[in-house]
């Protein structure tokens, strides 16, 4: 092969390595958020947010 066809098959191969290592990137951020939104972690943190503020309060004023 000739340096051309060598400089073709190089730049091809590296565009297809950086857009499949961010396709894989893609697929993990997507598999990460469905996760956090299956199992409530988001909806869970702000329910403890909200009652520790709730407690804090009831403590500082009891009447």
């Amino acid at each position: 092969m000739t340096y051309a066809m060598w400089g073709i098959l190089t730049a091809m191969m590296l565009i297809l390595s950086v857009s499949f290592h961010r396709y894989r990137k893609s697929v993990a951020r997507k598999q990460e958020t469905r996760w956090l939104n299956e199992h409530h972690v988001i909806d869970r943190l702000r329910a403890i947010d909200s009652v520790c503020s709730h407690a804090s309060r009831m403590h500082s004023n009891p009447g």
